[in-house]
């Protein structure tokens, strides 16, 4: 069985194929727009040609998906938190109150260039998920403190973090070693059908 790369090389040699792959795009759009001028065509052609056209956007598309996936991935393996994981955040800027709240990770997304930002949702006192507006973003920095939080949380919580927990290794997994597209392909194609993608 192959071994698969390191996630960086993943990313690179994907990001490679897209620009093959866009440049199929391309290639195949001004065939179609060349085949426009012709007076005589045939139908079969034109529609097979179209298709070709249709399909080569398509895996354009399925690319740049399995890509977003592939720096999730990478965002997941080098943040310092994961998903699931009890946070307290505490303001460090001279002149401001220190303001801790808790927060529980929900997920680790990519930022550019290389870094990444937690998907967190606050806690109220008792432990529980805040029903309204709780969910926000924290990018690491300078001005915040991100520590780990030990206070007991409820049933309920526990269960939902380990949910986090495991979803997330299940994604890691699933992303950086088998390189599954068939569930991104039926994803594409639907959102295609009721026009998300060009």
């Amino acid at each position: 069985m192959k071994k698969p790369m390191p996630l960086l090389e993943q990313i690179e040699v994907l990001r490679r194929f897209l620009r093959t792959l866009l440049a199929d795009c391309y290639r195949l759009s001004r065939e179609a727009q060349a085949r426009t001028r012709k007076r005589r065509v045939s139908p079969f052609v034109e529609r097979l040609c179209y298709r070709r056209l249709d399909n080569a956007w398509e895996l354009h598309t399925v690319a740049e998906v399995c890509l977003q996936q592939l720096r999730q991935a990478r965002a997941l393996s080098i943040a310092e938190w994961h998903p699931g994981d009890q946070l307290i955040v505490e303001t460090t800027v001279k002149g401001y109150e220190p303001n801790p709240r808790r927060y529980i990770v929900t997920d680790v997304e990519w930022s550019k260039p290389d870094s990444y930002h937690y998907d967190v949702w606050q806690l109220t006192k008792a432990g529980r998920f805040y029903e309204r507006g709780g969910s926000t973003w924290i990018y690491p920095s300078n001005r915040i403190r991100i520590t780990r939080c030990s206070e007991p949380l409820p049933e309920e919580t526990q269960r939902q973090c380990a949910r986090y927990r495991r979803s997330a290794d299940q994604f890691l997994e699933d992303v950086r070693d088998s390189g599954d597209i068939d569930h991104i392909i039926k994803t594409v194609q639907e959102r295609r059908a009721r026009g998300f993608f060009g």
